[in-house]
């Protein structure tokens, strides 16, 4: 869109940065669920041009990559959180060996080392 034309547009931005946007292409970025998470925009297409649709189609592909990213995101992080689950429940493990093999008399606590048994 031609920003002069455009009363949602505010100058304000241009006259601080002394930046000129002559158009804008903004599509958003929604979670798969479809809730919008962001917006990506072009501004100022080469040559004085316009955006046309296959510009917004291009963006489009874009904001979907960002989504599956933004998933993708989401998904190693719930694996983060497993894992250190897992790996809490490792410790109390060792330290209910570490335990037993005292009060069975198999180790001395000062035997005992983060690796186990030495």
């Amino acid at each position: 869109r031609d920003t002069s034309a455009d009363s949602r547009f505010d100058s304000q931005i241009d006259r601080e940065t002394n930046f000129s946007t002559r158009n804008v292409l903004a599509v958003p970025v929604r979670q798969v669920e479809g809730r919008v998470i962001g917006v990506i925009e072009a501004l100022n297409k080469q040559n004085g041009a316009s955006f046309d649709a296959v510009d917004e189609q291009l963006l489009c592909a874009v904001a979907g990559v960002v989504t599956e990213m933004d998933s993708f995101g989401e998904l190693v992080q719930e694996m983060i959180r497993e894992d250190e689950e897992v790996h809490a429940g490792d410790e109390q493990m060792e330290d209910m060996r570490d335990q037993l093999l005292v009060e069975y008399g198999e180790a001395e606590p000062d035997q005992l080392t983060d690796e186990g048994f030495s």
